[in-house]
């Protein structure tokens, strides 16, 4: 960490939309990882902006009663939220909502949200893994940090559906049987589909010269792993951009059902990331449609146009 880049002793205030704890330092906003309203922390202080620091609590002096253990060790990569009570959780969601809408003078009624609680974890169905070489040279599945310089590697996350977690540790081993490292990659991205119970693999490489023979390819499909696309990426920009497809097994598509619509997309479509809960959303947008008078000659607005909307 660069020497003018310094440990804080911070009152944390408030959460924002993203899970960052919000304190004053001077004049200046200071957005905290790892810290919670009512907390009194110690941050490192890992990026400056005008007007604004980011920062990451190491030590925590006095703890908030709403404080949970996280579920897993890189939960700052993927889900600040973990170190929050989920009842908690979903108040504080609520009200950054409301003050979202009353910044463009518009007051929302008192709301819930949504929610399954047998579904609290393992809902996403998209994923994007990057990749870790440990000293021995053996790839791990990693998450950037927020601070996107630094790799946590992990080996699967509490909120994907488990069998993109099994998919990703399945391509994992495959790789390193081939010895192939972090350096030679991008990034893996998965999608997976809740009526189907499938899984889809794009495999973005940055290696120009890594190979892969079609047959050894196959034996990545099963039962849950129906399609796998290996795709060179530019090295010219860090992001996993599609330069050429070398390879596509099985089917790439997958037919998610909502409200018993079916909706075909491709992997690299958007899609709603937790279908069970959109369609329970769904399913009270129609009641209210239905209970508006005449409403079968009133005009629809879409505000939102992605495929499940």
């Amino acid at each position: 960490m660069p020497k003018n880049f310094p440990i804080l002793t911070l009152n944390i205030e408030e959460l924002d939309e993203r899970g960052y704890g919000i304190a004053q330092h001077g004049n200046k906003i200071v957005q905290v990882l790892n810290a919670l309203p009512g907390e009194t922390v110690e941050a490192q202080i890992f990026r400056k902006k005008k007007g604004s620091w980011q920062g990451v609590a190491k030590q925590v002096l006095q703890a908030s009663n709403l404080r949970v253990a996280p579920r897993e060790d890189h939960f700052l990569c993927c889900s600040p939220w973990q170190i929050l009570d989920f009842e908690a959780e979903n108040q504080i969601k609520a009200s950054s909502i409301k003050k979202f809408y009353q910044e463009v003078q518009v007051n929302l009624p008192d709301f819930d949200i949504i929610s399954l609680l047998d579904q609290t974890w393992n809902y996403r169905n998209k994923a994007e893994f990057s990749f870790y070489s440990d000293e021995a040279e053996q790839l791990n599945l990693a998450f950037f940090g927020r601070d996107s310089r630094s790799k946590y590697p992990h080996t699967g996350c509490v909120l994907m559906a488990e069998p993109i977690n099994i998919a990703g540790r399945r391509f994992l081993d495959f790789l390193n049987d081939r010895k192939i490292q972090a350096r030679q990659l991008k990034s893996l991205i998965l999608r997976y589909c809740y009526a189907q119970n499938k899984v889809v693999a794009c495999l973005f490489f940055k290696d120009e010269s890594l190979s892969f023979e079609p047959k050894e390819l196959l034996s990545l499909l099963d039962d849950i792993l129906q399609g796998v696309s290996i795709i060179y990426s530019t090295h010219k920009s860090p992001a996993p951009v599609v330069t050429e497809i070398r390879h596509q097994l099985g089917c790439m598509e997958l037919t998610e059902s909502i409200c018993d619509v079916n909706l075909t997309y491709n992997w690299d479509n958007f899609f709603q990331i937790n279908p069970p809960v959109f369609e329970l959303g769904a399913k009270d947008l129609i009641e209210q449609i239905k209970a508006t008078p005449d409403f079968s000659n009133l005009p629809v607005v879409e505000m939102y146009a992605g495929i499940g909307t």
